[in-house]
């Protein structure tokens, strides 16, 4: 039933990264259907609009490496050592930003799985994970897991999940890294 499985408790930050930029960053907002920035020169928040009022917002701060490249390097020697026999590519380390409820989905563009740490605010919501391929039946076939600060979680994004917020004024803060390997594949090549 669960699409999300605990990597790691330990995570210690980079040194050279001030978590203070992340509510600095500049936000572009999105909407659904529009084309993306091909390819950005600076660190940004995507902020992808809500397609219903009052609901939550999920943004990406795609590219870290372009004004951070020494935490993006870090942050994939750390994966490397989760999954060995996996290369991770530092250019697609990002920066994950959650506000309000986002209602449930699956993820787009290829990202079967993603491996999200903490950085600030993680508890502050509950991630309901499922391995449910219909919408129709996420409603009580799901699991709750509230991330925290400093740990590393693989998450199924081919099936149905959402975020619910214990919150709606805070702003939650995520590496995240998405995969188009599947979250099972992923689970057999944990070091764990």
């Amino acid at each position: 039933m669960s699409g999300v499985m605990l990597l790691d408790d330990g995570f210690v930050f980079p040194k050279s990264f001030d978590i203070s930029v992340l509510e600095n960053l500049p936000i572009y907002k999105h909407h659904y259907g529009m084309p993306m920035e091909a390819n950005p020169t600076t660190l940004y928040w995507t902020e992808y609009q809500p397609s219903r009022p009052g609901t939550g917002t999920i943004s990406f701060a795609r590219k870290l490496y372009i004004e951070y490249p020494e935490v993006a390097m870090y942050l994939a020697g750390y994966l490397n050592s989760l999954f060995p026999r996996i290369n991770f590519d530092y250019r697609r380390v990002n920066l994950l930003k959650t506000k309000g409820n986002i209602q449930p989905h699956v993820d787009e563009s290829n990202r079967m799985c993603c491996i999200n740490i903490g950085i600030k605010n993680s508890s502050l919501a509950v991630t309901r994970s499922s391995c449910v391929k219909d919408k129709d039946l996420f409603e009580g076939n799901y699991q709750e897991t509230v991330c925290k600060d400093n740990h590393a979680y693989l998450l199924d994004t081919s099936s149905y999940h959402e975020v619910v917020s214990k919150d709606d004024a805070v702003e939650r803060y995520l590496f995240t890294f998405g995969l188009g390997v599947s979250f099972e594949t992923m689970k057999k090549e944990f070091r764990g």
